[in-house]
């Protein structure tokens, strides 16, 4: 679970805090460390973390969906598009394609970039697990 660090930054900013206020009993520095990484931390620090702010989770934590890639590549074909003019179009970043690639999940929105490119709703892309 990736905690987006916007969100997070408004909360505490709310609050007069930094996240260093939050070292010791809530979170471990090594977890603080990959919080502001923007690294996955585990769905119990996650809950911790929102629970030390007086938040919903889902405030905190980034919308991620997982493409799937032979349903984009499909999509692909049928636009008779490569990868590289997909990226170019949607604004894409290397990396991003890399993740589907791979089967990472990506955010929320990244995703929604791809298929408005495409043109075809988003849910048709999603791989169900």
């Amino acid at each position: 679970m990736r905690i987006d660090l916007d969100r997070l930054d408004a909360v505490l900013a709310e609050r007069v805090m930094k996240i260093s206020d939050l070292r010791g009993n809530t979170l471990a520095p090594a977890t603080i460390a990959k919080i502001r990484r923007g690294e996955d931390v585990g769905a119990g620090t996650a809950r911790k973390l929102a629970r030390a702010l007086g938040v919903p989770l889902e405030l905190l934590t980034e919308s991620r969906v997982v493409i799937d890639r032979v349903k984009l590549m499909v999509e692909l074909a049928q636009h008779g598009w490569s990868e590289r003019h997909l990226i170019g179009l949607a604004g894409l970043s290397a990396f991003g394609v890399r993740d589907v690639n791979k089967g990472h999940s990506i955010p929320l929105d990244v995703a929604q970039r791809i298929a408005d490119t495409l043109d075809t709703p988003l849910n048709l892309l999603f791989v169900v697990r």
